[in-house]
């Protein structure tokens, strides 16, 4: 069962923003996205319920490690403080150096995202893709 606040935040980060334009009746399907590269959208279910079991605060940063569609981002980026996603393909962003309209994450290289954490304690890091 998702929290009041999470499910919220799905209504407000449209899903269906970040699926390709030839998936887009897939967007709230219960099943993996292709995107390329071999990267792939989470189920929607999983995703909700990854971002909630954070339980992240404006006072968290995080480091997401393969941005993918950057919907998880987004996710990420409405409760956190800052996220720094990064690539895990050369391939994989298709928003590179991208700030993310109203959110606070910034896609950036792996080497270069591990930087601009170093001296930071990062809430979480995990994989989208």
């Amino acid at each position: 069962m998702l929290e009041g606040r999470i499910l919220e935040l799905l209504k407000h980060v449209r899903r269906e923003h970040f699926v390709p334009a030839e998936k887009k009746g897939l967007a709230f399907a219960d099943m993996e996205i292709p995107l390329g590269y071999g990267a792939a959208m989470w189920q929607p279910k999983l995703e909700a319920r990854t971002v909630q079991e954070l339980h992240l605060t404006r006072n968290d940063r995080v480091l997401e490690v393969g941005t993918g569609s950057g919907y998880l981002t987004a996710l990420l980026s409405a409760l956190a403080g800052h996220v720094t996603s990064s690539k895990s393909c050369r391939n994989c962003a298709l928003w590179p150096g991208k700030t993310w309209p109203l959110t606070t994450a910034t896609t950036l290289p792996l080497k270069l995202a591990m930087r601009r954490m170093a001296g930071t304690t990062a809430r979480a890091m995990m994989p989208s893709c």
